[in-house]
């Protein structure tokens, strides 16, 4: 995730603060509430095993085609 500026990142880690589970679609509907722009991006992190890869880009891919049916 990238956010836009300093501001937006000082308000998603006040939400984040006492937060343990976190999901994708709950920081989309907070950004969305908030009128906070961000661009997504998945990454392969080397220093992951490759199922734990596979896993987070199946769920990305997940969550950008729930998304887009959802605006359709």
């Amino acid at each position: 995730m990238e956010l836009v500026s300093d501001k937006d990142i000082w308000a998603l880690e006040q939400w984040m603060n006492g937060i343990n589970n976190i999901y994708m679609k709950d920081i989309h509907n907070w950004c969305r509430i908030h009128f906070v722009k961000y661009h997504t991006v998945f990454v392969y992190r080397k220093e992951y095993p490759v199922k734990a890869n596979i896993w987070n880009g199946y769920s990305y891919i997940r969550w950008r085609m729930e998304r887009l049916m959802n605006l359709g």
